[in-house]
Order: structure tokens, then sequence, then C-alpha cells
């Protein structure tokens, strides 16, 4: 089994960051400061890097008295510890409908920024103003990664994918044209299609003939 440090009130994974890349992230809702600036502590033994998410004022201001490196990023919610940092990779464009949305993109940007990657954000560029996210459109499209955060309606993510996919669709259409098709015009194919269902009976119905006899007697 992995190594985990036994707090008490928490089993911190020591062996995380080998396994995925990354140390175990700190999640501070629910958890009083001392627990989360504890667990913080027992990271940074063995890891240059901690990151703690929904993080209120108090988490981060005990955080900041047990690592006085730590950096409170206030609209993210987060705190991080970033001891041996490295020139960032790739381009992560995170992109924001509303200002509403700016708490949940800054957790995104800063998770992404202490993993290692280079990020551009682009704010308030929601579709009720297409020409907003029209204006920013080459930009993202240099990014290697676009993260839509989007409001109530989340309509941001699938039209910013549409937009997105427009050069890569352009492209696919002029290497490979679709194959040619023959098409008959519709009314001649409806005509021939046409089949004469009604057809003359061999002999008189039965009940015909004695509909005819019976109204003959009758008279």
């Amino acid at each position: 089994p992995a190594p985990a440090t036994d707090l008490g009130f928490a089993q911190v994974d020591q062996e995380r960051a080998q396994r995925c890349g990354f140390p175990e992230v700190v999640f501070c809702q629910g958890k009083s400061p001392a627990e989360a600036a504890a667990i913080a502590v027992e990271i940074v033994t063995r890891s240059d890097r901690v990151l703690l998410t929904r993080a209120d004022p108090d988490h981060a201001a005990a955080v900041i008295a047990a690592l006085p490196d730590a950096r409170h990023h206030l609209r993210a919610r987060c705190v991080s510890v970033q001891r041996r940092p490295e020139p960032p990779v790739g381009l992560v464009a995170v992109v924001t409908a509303g200002t509403a949305d700016l708490p949940v993109a800054e957790e995104a940007a800063v998770t992404l920024e202490v993993a290692g990657n280079r990020v551009e954000r682009h704010v308030d560029v929601g579709i009720a103003g297409l020409h907003r996210l029209l204006g920013r459109l080459e930009a993202i499209r240099r990014a290697h990664v676009a993260v839509a955060v989007a409001g109530m309606e989340g309509a941001l993510p699938s039209v910013l994918a549409g937009l997105l996919a427009l050069p890569v669709i352009w492209w696919l259409l002029r290497t490979i044209p679709p194959r040619p098709r023959r098409l008959e015009f519709p009314p001649t194919r409806i005509i021939v299609g046409i089949e004469n269902r009604e057809k003359t009976p061999a002999q008189t119905p039965w009940f015909t003939v004695g509909f005819v006899r019976a109204r003959n007697v009758g008279w």
C-alpha cells in the first residue's frame, strides 16, 4: 500500500505526486483552518508545492502563519505554495462568460498555473454580445486548450467549441471533399413510384348483384 501520514483527522497521501504528477490538493471547505494548515505543512515536507482550494480568509491566515511563503488568491478562494517553480509550458485559455463567473474561472486558472501551465484569461465574453467573443477568437485559437466557464444557461462552451472547430472543418473539407452524388428531379421520382392500386374486379361482387335484384323486386 502507498504510504500515508496519519494526522488523526486526515490520512495524507505521500505518493500522489509520483502517481499523478501533482501532490494531493487540500479541499478546505468543511475543514477547520488548523486542519487545513496541518495537512498543507505535511504535504510540503515531501513536495515542492501544495494547493488548497475553497479556502476562506481564516483558512488562508492559518496556512500563511504555518507556511510564510504561501500565497492567498482571494478571488479564486485558493492558497498555494510553490517553492521551486519551473518555466510554464503550453498555453491554456480560460474564457469566462461574465464577471460573476470569475471565482470559478480564477480557481481553474490558479490550479493550472500551480500545475505548471501558462494561462491567458479572457473575461466577460459571453454570447449575449457575440462580438466580444469574436474579438478574442484569434488569441483563444492560439491556445492548446480552452477552458470555458459559463453562467446559468451554459451556452458559451458549445458556441466556443463550434467557433474553434471551424478552421478544422474547413481544412478537412478542402483536403477530403465529399463525394459527388447523383440526384434525380424529385417530381420525376415521385411519378415513377406511383402504383395503380385500384383494379377492376374480374366479376361483379355478389353483394352488388344482390342489392340490384332486391331493388328490382321492390319495384
